[in-house]
């Protein structure tokens, strides 16, 4: 349970030095930018034309639904993702993440809930930023930071976060209890035991069980590995495509991946507090509430609301799952 920890917290600490790394590049390009280039504010081409050819805009409707896709597989399978899995019959059968019943980690819900939660609040903080600046370079209607820019580059940081919080979530750390005990139970000699009256409460579990276990959570880390993937080739290449095409400026490519930076540090940080806290996890929904109160407000005061109806209807079901999450899992740290 400790080596799982630091291995952990090693992870964690990798990927927020990528994170500053990759911020300061961005911050140090927008002052050099400001300072020296005429061209951070010149489009690459002429989005006009580009709109009118019939094969790009399916090629990138292509390219950014794949990318959304690839996006929700990995979400839906880390929310049910168990790295420690259990290693009794019972157990492993209560746990398969891939075949048979589901059991939902309501630790990594509750993570998964708040990052696309967050990032929706951040996206009302971008269209209102939009037209705070407006800047309608390369664009009839201001075009200020690139939301394209925003939504793939914070998922490209907020993925792999995932997936390392997940090895010490509370589902996983109850899991990696039960393996430690397991194996105590096989070390120890059964003669020792010969004269106690007292039952173990310990699961020995054999190995074909093991096996399995194992060979599913490898079938659900390459999932998750393959999923991830795919959604930095698809992104990359719609990246590419909106500055190749003219429809962003530089400038406005540089804004919009400072604020994915500063949007999912400002996240890990909040979810990391939240960890280390008994009530983290309900002052973190009324934390994300009042944030969406406000950003709403700006919005409407600065621009239209910028989600569908069918978006609209899968935030508030988010909403629902981050207050049962929320509950759940200071339930579990009570118990």
């Amino acid at each position: 349970l400790r080596l799982a920890h630091r291995m952990a917290g090693l992870h964690l600490r990798n990927h927020k030095l990528v994170l500053r790394l990759f911020g300061a590049c961005v911050v140090a390009a927008v002052i050099g930018g400001i300072a020296f280039g005429k061209v951070f504010d010149e489009c690459a081409a002429d989005r006009h034309i580009a709109k009118q050819d019939d094969s790009f805009r399916r090629l990138s409707s292509i390219l950014f639904y794949s990318s959304v896709g690839m996006l929700l597989l990995f979400l839906t399978q880390i929310s049910i993702y168990d790295p420690s899995a259990s290693t009794s019959a019972s157990q492993t059968r209560k746990n398969a993440r891939i075949w048979g019943r589901v059991n939902v980690n309501w630790a990594i819900a509750f993570n998964v809930s708040f990052t696309v939660l967050w990032y929706t609040m951040t996206y009302f903080l971008c269209v209102v930023a939009k037209n705070i600046l407006a800047d309608s370079q390369c664009a009839d209607h201001p075009n200020s930071i690139s939301g394209h820019y925003a939504f793939h580059i914070y998922y490209m940081f907020a993925m792999p976060y995932l997936y390392i919080s997940s090895l010490t979530s509370n589902n996983q750390g109850a899991g990696l209890k039960a393996v430690k005990d397991a194996i105590d139970a096989v070390i120890q000699s059964p003669s020792k035991n010969r004269n106690t009256k007292r039952k173990s409460s310990t699961t020995v579990p054999k190995d074909k069980d093991l096996h399995s276990t194992k060979g599913k959570m490898r079938v659900a880390q390459w999932l998750l590995l393959a999923a991830y993937l795919l959604f930095v080739i698809t992104a990359t290449m719609t990246l590419r495509r909106t500055w190749v095409m003219g429809f962003h400026t530089p400038r406005q490519i540089l804004y919009g991946c400072l604020l994915a930076v500063l949007a999912h540090w400002t996240k890990v940080e909040l979810l990391e507090w939240a960890a280390r806290t008994h009530n983290g996890p309900r002052t973190l929904v009324g934390v994300l509430a009042f944030g969406w109160v406000v950003s709403a407000y700006l919005v409407s005061q600065y621009a239209s609301l910028p989600l569908d109806t069918y978006e609209m209807v899968i935030c508030l079901v988010l909403w629902i799952v981050l207050a049962t999450c929320a509950w759940r899992t200071l339930k579990q740290k009570t118990n």
